[in-house]
């Protein structure tokens, strides 16, 4: 199993996008009265749908060499927020975590460089103690310099203080959840063909 990084060029850049975090969440609603319980687990996964629009035929022979690499689920997607690929906040330079996080923590503490801020809204990829890079994004955020960030999803894993924190493209290694198909139109035997677009989902992939 390979990871391979969705190539950073206009060709590959989807038309439209989607992000949802799907949550590890077990319902159980009671047959007598209908009373709901829900029980949280650490597993959160993000998904993402990319929809790729018409191309001529002289573009889908890449499209298609590159998504049917994948042959289903045998290699591993690397992914990224395509619309912010970095904060809208000030963080740069080399952050790191203030102190430890604890496996389900909602909240970090970040060091980063003076004067260093995070919106709501931006994501950070944190590493966690199994050296795996986890990508969240930030829901609460108060302070400069040393930030506390409200994250969602949890985290998964602990994380040690002093763990890398990535803000530039911070990734989320995906699993295609089927094999594409990937359509080349009406005439494209004569290489006129326009193809009619085709959609990629990808699920986090949780070591």
């Amino acid at each position: 199993m390979s990871t391979i990084i969705l190539p950073n060029t206009d060709l590959f850049c989807p038309g439209d996008f989607l992000i949802q975090i799907r949550g590890n969440i077990l319902v159980n609603v009671s047959p007598m009265n209908g009373s709901t319980q829900t029980v949280e687990m650490p597993g959160d996964r993000i998904v993402f749908t990319l929809m790729y629009g018409p191309h001529h035929s002289s573009d889908i022979a890449a499209l298609r060499a590159f998504w049917l690499r994948f042959r289903g689920q045998a290699h591993v997607l690397r992914l990224w927020n395509l619309a912010q690929p970095i904060p809208l906040g000030t963080l740069r330079g080399s952050p790191v975590l203030e102190s430890a996080a604890v496996e389900g923590a909602n909240s970090v503490v970040i060091s980063g460089t003076g004067g260093s801020t995070l919106n709501v809204g931006d994501w950070i990829g944190i590493t966690l103690s199994t050296s795996d890079l986890q990508t969240v994004e930030v829901v609460e955020s108060s302070g400069t310099g040393t930030i506390t960030v409200g994250i969602n999803p949890p985290l998964r894993r602990s994380a040690a203080d002093g763990a890398t924190v990535v803000w530039q493209r911070p990734w989320v290694d995906c699993l295609l959840t089927s094999p594409p198909t990937i359509p080349h139109g009406k005439g494209s035997a004569n290489q006129m063909g326009i193809s009619d677009g085709f959609t990629i989902e990808a699920a986090e992939f949780v070591p």
